[in-house]
């Protein structure tokens, strides 16, 4: 690995010590001053970085291809209030992670029972506040782990992973993940994978039908449960009016055993995530270039309606699926996403 430069190390330097303040200020911060800097920040992003606002408008209007513009637009401005106010309790809980009992609603007991000395896969979306999930999951019995990525510098890093396990959550290292998720069910623990990234086929990603458009999804977690036969759960903690989160867990049509490839249930997980979605389209995370690959053999009409920042990409998608989604976009009327 190439040594980084003085420049690098300089940059590298400054934003961890930045980041150790912002951290810092956030924690002490009162909730309503918090509050009042949230509402702002995306009062000005609108002007400041129109880019952005941008993006989530082009996502929403794939999503939600009938919805008025001004009702995505709302939209747009509640989800990214909602991006912004999950890293205030995110930073919150890194300097004091026993609160984490007080902001999460103790979920059903015949919700957790199944699921205390049994293996399973919880895939979660970018919905509601999955930090929240990772470290409120262990409370209710349940020994887990969960697949993450290094973000941001070493301060956030260590900061995360100590506030991650402080009630017994194992962390795996989201590079070279395939063989310790499947150690880690070997060992009954349910593994907590979040399902709703781009993952390019040249990296074991398979594309699905996501709000209408292939989009390339993981197939490790539907490839481990067919192989081990486990349970597959879609799950995320939501925010409730209060303030407080409640666990909302949707299962499979069928068990994992009746699926007879990666594909199907692959599928399966997205559209149930798809559900939660649409339940709660306000706390997902539409800042994210979910539609970023083209499939090389996608038809010019299902290629035009992809979004702006779509690139093509020599990545084959299922013929089947390709038909059935053009046949779709044939009956829609044209999207505005001004």
């Amino acid at each position: 690995m190439k040594r980084p430069n003085f420049a690098q190390r300089l940059q590298c330097t400054l934003l961890d010590t930045g980041s150790a303040v912002l951290v810092f200020l956030i924690g002490i911060c009162p909730l309503a001053l918090a509050r009042l800097l949230v509402c702002t920040v995306v009062f000005l992003a609108r002007f400041l970085q129109p880019g952005q606002i941008r993006l989530v408008n082009a996502n929403l209007a794939v999503a939600f291809p009938s919805m008025q513009a001004s009702e995505r637009r709302r939209l747009a401005l509640a989800s990214l209030r909602h991006i912004l106010w999950n890293g205030v309790e995110t930073i919150k809980l890194l300097r004091h992670p026993e609160r984490i009992s007080d902001m999460v609603l103790t979920p059903d007991e015949s919700v957790v029972a199944p699921y205390r000395n049994r293996p399973c896969i919880l895939c979660i979306p970018h919905l509601g506040n999955w930090e929240i999930l990772a470290q409120a999951v262990t409370l209710w019995g349940i020994n887990a782990a969960a697949v993450v990525a290094a973000i941001g510098t070493p301060t956030i890093n260590k900061l995360l992973t100590k506030a991650r396990t402080a009630n017994g959550l194992q962390i795996i290292n989201q590079k070279g993940a395939a063989r310790k998720v499947a150690r880690a069910l070997q060992q009954n623990l349910c593994v907590g994978i979040l399902i709703d990234q781009n993952i390019s086929p040249r990296h074991g990603g398979i594309f699905i039908d996501f709000f209408g458009l292939p989009a390339p999804t993981s197939r490790l977690p539907a490839s481990l449960a067919r192989k081990l036969n486990i349970d597959v759960l879609v799950g995320t903690c939501i925010r409730q009016p209060d303030g407080r989160f409640h666990l909302e867990i949707k299962h499979l049509p069928q068990p994992v055993a009746d699926y007879e490839d990666d594909l199907s249930l692959t599928q399966d997980i997205m559209d149930a995530i798809q559900t939660l979605i649409r339940q709660h389209p306000e706390q997902y995370t539409w800042l994210y270039r979910r539609w970023r690959y083209i499939p090389d053999n996608a038809p010019p009409a299902l290629t035009l309606t992809f979004p702006y920042y779509s690139i093509p990409r020599p990545y084959e998608c299922d013929e089947q699926l390709l038909a059935t989604l053009t046949a779709r976009i044939n009956t829609q009327a044209p999207v505005n996403i001004s």
